[in-house]
């Protein structure tokens, strides 16, 4: 068995092999007793990561009840860890379909392109590196705050344990627990999320090469001086490349059709979670008075805002790269060619005007404009929950 699963895109390499050793992307090579221990130490791990830490946040959430502060504490590691377990079942059991589109993905970016195309693609992957490197930091930097904001005898996360947490070995151990199950869970939780944009941004950069090769299809095929039009043997050429366009962009729209069928349900929890955390987080951040923790809980909410939009901006990319698709046809030189060239081109532009959108849940679409939903909803919750906690006061 390989260490790391090599892929043509780096993100997807890295993400894939994080999956793998989390326990949530079984190799492919495993068969029979193999692939039966596999899922047997996903199912330790899932236990030791989230399993027991949920129980013992849902039990405290129960004693605390009526506390809107520590309720709302509680409830932003609660959710997030509930989120984690739609995507980890997600994963698994759409484990072949999303198999596929990796493979689909991986054909597309080996073929044979041109210096122009290539430089495509790997801007497409340069900024895909650099999204992946801020949302790191921003998690572990909350993981970190929360750490570091512990009380003496304190945890960094309020959960009910069976046992006296406050003595020694035990406050220690449990501490432990805690923290590194953190780190463990956002780092998968991370992945999965960067399995999932890293394929809808490829799914861009595929309609960003149909556009390129649409606006270019012509430019070496000079006309005859005489008629101003291309000849019998460069309009079957023209043809050709059309075609060869065309089915780009048929693969393209069943690759966000896919991805749509493979990750909606996700996307939709996250982005239905990430609206009540981006609350209560901000109402937490109106009541702790501990510096340490206060920062911690901002890197929070940066975090869950960060984290709906990396989805909504990959996805509102492929609304503009396949709405764009009209342009780039129209800017070529097609006014060189023959009628058939141009039905078939007018044709293409047609079914063009319709964007690529996907949507989560069947519901939402990922898209900017859903994105600033999510902030302006989260925001009238805030203000709500800050009256509520006044009437309480009062």
């Amino acid at each position: 068995m390989m260490f790391y699963i090599k892929s043509k895109s780096a993100i997807l390499g890295v993400v894939l092999t994080i999956l793998k050793f989390g326990g949530l992307w079984c190799p492919s090579e495993f068969k029979g007793s193999f692939r039966k221990l596999y899922y047997v130490y996903s199912f330790m791990l899932f236990l030791f990561i989230l399993g027991s830490y949920m129980i013992c946040q849902s039990v405290s959430l129960c004693q605390i009840w009526g506390n809107l502060p520590l309720m709302t504490n509680v409830a932003c590691v609660l959710l997030t860890d509930t989120v984690q377990v739609i995507k980890m079942a997600n994963l698994l059991f759409k484990r072949n379909r999303i198999q596929r589109l990796i493979d689909d993905v991986e054909m597309v970016l080996t073929m044979p392109y041109g210096p122009e195309e290539r430089n495509i693609i790997t801007t497409i992957e340069h900024a895909l590196q650099r999204l992946t490197f801020f949302f790191v930091m921003l998690t572990y930097f909350t993981i970190g705050g929360w750490a570091g904001s512990a009380e003496k005898g304190q945890l960094p996360v309020l959960a009910w344990y069976p046992y006296d947490t406050t003595r020694y070995p035990a406050y220690a151990l449990t501490y432990a627990h805690q923290i590194g199950s953190i780190y463990m869970s956002a780092t998968l939780n991370m992945s999965k999320d960067m399995l999932a944009v890293t394929l809808i941004s490829l799914t861009g950069c595929r309609l960003q090469l149909v556009n390129y090769e649409l606006r270019n299809f012509l430019n070496d095929l000079e006309p005859d001086p005489e008629t101003g039009l291309l000849t019998a043997a460069q309009e079957a050429t023209a043809i050709d490349r059309l075609r060869v366009c065309v089915r780009s962009h048929q693969m393209a729209l069943r690759a966000a059709k896919e991805i749509e069928a493979c990750f909606s349900l996700p996307i939709f929890a996250q982005f239905s979670v990430s609206l009540c955390i981006i609350c209560v987080t901000a109402f937490q951040l109106a009541t702790i008075d501990n510096p340490m923790l206060f920062v911690a809980f901002l890197f929070y909410l940066f975090n869950m805002i960060y984290q709906v939009y990396i989805y909504c901006y990959q996805g509102n990319e492929i609304v503009e790269q396949s709405t764009s698709l009209v342009d780039a046809a129209y800017a070529s030189p097609w006014h060189r060619t023959s009628t058939a060239v141009r039905r078939r081109l007018l044709f293409l532009m047609m079914r063009s005007r319709k964007p690529v959108i996907i949507k989560a849940g069947g519901i939402t679409t990922v898209t900017l404009q859903t994105f600033m939903a999510i902030v302006k909803t989260s925001y009238s919750l805030f203000t709500l929950l800050q009256d509520v906690e006044d009437n309480q006061a009062n």
